[in-house]
């Protein structure tokens, strides 16, 4: 084998091996990652003392949605909670018009889904009210999560406004979560705090009826939110599962998208999906996921008052 040609098979080879090397070590931290959750009876009992000072309303914010090439409807955007004196806290940003366009066509190429639509971030939508938003918390750091976190700062006149986050969200990111934080860090107003301790549930301070505690799974640093709204205790479960039926019947992501896609820990999904499809079926629990319309519009969640659609 001639010189050239040898130094071109070491480059591919190294071109493939390096992407495959850096998923492997994804994929092994991934695994190693089990922070304790709550037990069923602390996340039911969560609230129910916090009488008229905990969260009035929760929204639904629509950054965007394309039909699946596996049927149904996909969804990206923001779930906002309103308190009894007008404060708003923001659970993910959503995406701008022109990255949630992107994106839907990304998803179109590789996934075979729809022609999607693009309605604005959580910023943009709201307007004037964003200066209300007291804290913004995330369910991972995935860009279509946090890209929106710049128009939000727009629409606050750059004013700052805190990160909540878990310890484990706080200090851990890995190759699929480094653009997601970015998009914060270059938002212009967003500051990270997290919260004092980890494992277990963790009330947010200065927001009665709201807690959060790590999950891991699908990232590193994956949060699950807990809010009890009027009477109603809702688990806002980020992208443990895409579909809201699969999480209530116990049926993973398929292997394509956990093991080549996005580096997940399929056993942790399995656990979170089983304990989370468990505590929806009580009575006055709802767990919703972040990108299927089905679970919000079962457990009433309302589309933002001034929303973009």
């Amino acid at each position: 084998m001639s010189l050239i040609k040898r130094a071109l098979v070491i480059t591919i080879a190294l071109l493939v091996l390096i992407p495959l090397l850096i998923a492997l070590e994804a994929h092994i931290e991934m695994r190693s990652l089990a922070d304790p959750l709550p037990t069923d009876e602390a996340l039911v009992a969560f609230g129910t003392n916090i009488g008229p000072a905990g969260p009035t309303g929760i929204f639904w914010v629509e950054s965007g949605r394309q039909a699946r090439s596996t049927g149904g409807t996909s969804i990206t955007g923001s779930f906002v909670l309103e308190w009894p004196d007008g404060r708003l806290f923001a659970i993910d940003t959503g995406m701008t018009v022109a990255a949630m366009t992107e994106f839907n066509t990304t998803m179109e190429t590789v996934m075979g889904g729809g022609k999607g639509e693009s309605f604005g971030s959580l910023g943009q939508q709201i307007g004037a009210r964003a200066k209300d938003v007291a804290g913004v918390g995330f369910t991972h750091l995935h860009i279509d999560h946090t890209e929106g976190s710049a128009e939000l700062c727009d629409a606050r006149g750059g004013e700052t406004l805190a990160v909540i986050q878990t310890p484990a969200q706080y200090s851990r990111v890995n190759y699929m979560t480094t653009d997601g934080r970015d998009a914060i860090d270059g938002a212009g107003c967003l500051t990270f705090e997290s919260l004092e301790r980890q494992g277990g549930l963790l009330p947010v301070p200065g927001f009665p009826g709201l807690a959060a505690f790590s999950a891991n799974g699908h990232t590193p640093g994956s949060t699950v939110w807990v809010a009890q709204v009027a009477g109603r205790l809702l688990i806002l479960a980020g992208d443990i599962t895409n579909v809201h039926e699969n999480l209530l019947n116990d049926v993973p992501k398929g292997a394509v998208y956990s093991y080549l896609i996005v580096p997940e820990s399929t056993a942790r999904l399995g656990v979170l999906r089983r304990r989370l499809a468990r505590l929806h079926g009580r009575d006055g629990v709802d767990v919703l996921v972040s990108h299927d319309p089905a679970g919000a519009a079962e457990a009433g969640v309302l589309a933002w008052p001034n929303g973009g659609r």
